[in-house]
């Protein structure tokens, strides 16, 4: 990365900071001041905050005299492994399981082959398609509180899974939660999302359905759990 390179580089990082904070020329605030002020997750990270730390020093450096300093190889990369984070930021649509690989159940499907699907998987929640949309979530809770509702209910394992569709709950989960988001929705939006319910009184959410402009309305193009989540920001 050549020293003009870098300098461009910064003027774009200083630029995305000044209109996240509506900051004016007028404005005189430091570039780390602004780091700190900022309420996206991407500064957040200790390793973001050192690596743009190092190249504000630079920056100072080289706008007095450009040929004081020359950039390592190793710097230059991890900033510009960070500076795109924050410049061209990762969205629901890079990160999801397609609509083609998750593993999903029909209104159709049967109890027993929904326990199955879970057993053999793992997985606590599967959504339920109808004219390739998501309309319900399939975990261990629906019997229990259709059973609650219903007081009575006679059940076999070829129970279709209409059957409980009052029960395949996306809204008004009594303990979990399930959202829809664009496909353009930033993934840091979509990690405060899942450390919500960490920091306030709201229910845990499990599950993210991705649609072309997060409305349960479209068809679904894939999910992003907590899990696909982990390699991104265990790297930071």
């Amino acid at each position: 990365m050549t020293n003009d390179a870098f300098l461009d580089t910064f003027k774009k990082l200083e630029l995305s900071l000044r209109i996240e904070l509506k900051l004016s020329e007028r404005d005189h605030v430091s570039f780390n001041e602004m780091v700190y002020r900022s309420h996206r997750r991407v500064f957040k990270s200790s390793y973001h905050q050192r690596i743009l730390e190092n190249a504000a020093q630079l920056r100072n450096l080289l706008s007095h005299k450009e040929d004081v300093a020359v950039i390592s190889q190793d710097f230059a990369a991890h900033f510009a492994k960070v500076a795109s984070r924050i410049l061209n930021p990762l969205k629901a649509e890079h990160q999801m399981t397609p609509y083609q690989n998750v593993e999903k159940l029909y209104l159709e499907d049967s109890l027993e082959k929904a326990s199955r699907v879970m057993q053999k998987n793992g997985f606590q929640n599967l959504p339920v398609i109808q004219n390739d949309r998501c309309v319900g979530m399939f975990n261990e809770s629906t019997l229990f509180y259709a059973l609650l509702d219903l007081k009575t209910l006679t059940v076999t394992l070829d129970s279709p899974l209409k059957d409980f569709q009052d029960y395949l709950y996306l809204t008004n989960h009594p303990t979990h939660q399930y959202t829809f988001v664009s496909r353009h929705a930033t993934l840091d939006d979509i990690a405060d999302r899942f450390s919500a319910f960490l920091t306030t009184d709201d229910k845990r959410l499990e599950l993210v359905i991705v649609t072309e402009n997060g409305k349960p309305s479209e068809t679904m193009l894939g999910i992003l759990s907590p899990e696909d989540l982990i390699d991104i920001y265990m790297n930071d």
